[in-house]
């Protein structure tokens, strides 16, 4: 089955099925979680590449939490590579990491009015 932007379905069975909850992760992911692809690109240009594997990873993790499985998906696959768990040139995934998640921004605003 194809990953979805917000699975919002899945997002409420994490906060067990809470709207409450859901709604205040939602908020506090648009207020806190921001993703800075000059800065990762920068960490990797610097050689920090396990640093910007750990904002990634963070990315990844706030991004399960609500439901977001293809940031999910492309933050894991580049994270892997940034920490030596995998071969590979994690470059192409950081732009992708900027599109979905500029997807989802608008996703999350439709969910949070479907909380209301």
């Amino acid at each position: 089955m194809e990953k979805q932007i917000l699975n919002f379905e899945s997002g409420m069975e994490m906060m067990g099925d809470d709207p409450e909850i859901y709604r205040e992760i939602i908020t506090v992911f648009l207020q806190d979680q921001q993703y800075n692809q000059a800065k990762i690109e920068e960490m990797i240009a610097q050689g920090l590449e396990m640093d910007a594997g750990i904002e990634i990873h963070r990315l990844k993790g706030a991004a399960a939490t609500i439901g977001a499985e293809r940031l999910q998906e492309a933050c894991a696959k580049a994270e892997r590579i940034l920490r030596g768990k995998e071969e590979g040139d994690a470059t192409p995934y950081i732009p992708q990491i900027t599109v979905l998640y500029q997807e989802l921004i608008p996703e999350l605003e439709k969910a949070l009015q479907k909380l209301q």
